[in-house]
């Protein structure tokens, strides 16, 4: 893609994202937009027109319409998302209908349908979930507990926490996990540094 969406939130500026043109030599900010309070993770529709983004601050996600590059800055309005309390990671399903939204501070994920930007579902039974992603088929979300050393294992289909995954560390530090990624392999990756196996 051209854009590279930034939230950042150092130098007493919590509330802004930064746009960069990956197109330029180098690449370099071109837009900056004011969004909602304590931005974090991000994520874009499968059209390409929205960017959804974490208010950790707020206990909201904030929508941006993306239409208006690449002449002018993406617009940021309408009222936000209403959520759990610190949403601090999306993540939009593989079929681009639904998006997970961790909540850290109440240990819930809330599920955000993409068509109506509404919240349908609330998932409970996490703590303190940080990170996660889908399965390739989409039918699992793995979401990492920052407050333990699990990952919860949600069966989609049902909305809810079907099993848990302990992470081992490396014998002299508990594995709390606290990022993950999934690969073409079906190897999940875990910040703890542990690998999983699954089909």
């Amino acid at each position: 893609g051209r854009w590279l969406a930034l939230p950042y939130l150092g130098g007493g500026a919590g509330n802004l994202i930064d746009f960069v043109d990956l197109s330029l030599s180098p690449p370099s900010v071109v837009y900056t937009v004011t969004v909602g309070n304590g931005p974090d993770a991000c994520c874009v529709t499968p059209d390409g027109a929205k960017l959804l983004i974490c208010n950790g601050a707020d206990g909201t996600v904030g929508v941006l319409d993306l239409t208006p590059l690449p002449s002018s800055a993406p617009t940021y309005g309408g009222s936000p998302i209403a959520v759990g309390t610190g949403p601090y990671w999306i993540q939009i399903n593989n079929a681009g209908t639904f998006c997970y939204v961790s909540n850290a501070v109440d240990g819930t994920i809330s599920v955000i349908t993409v068509g109506s930007l509404t919240v349908t579902d609330t998932i409970g039974g996490l703590s303190v979930p940080v990170a996660g992603a889908f399965s390739p088929n989409g039918a699992i979300f793995y979401c990492c507990n920052g407050g333990n050393t699990t990952v919860s294992v949600i069966n989609v289909s049902l909305g809810s926490v079907t099993s848990t995954i302990t992470m081992p560390g490396d014998g002299a530090t508990p594995g709390v996990p606290a990022g993950i990624n999934i690969t073409p392999g079906n190897i999940i990756t875990t910040s703890s540094g542990t690998l999983i196996a699954f089909t």
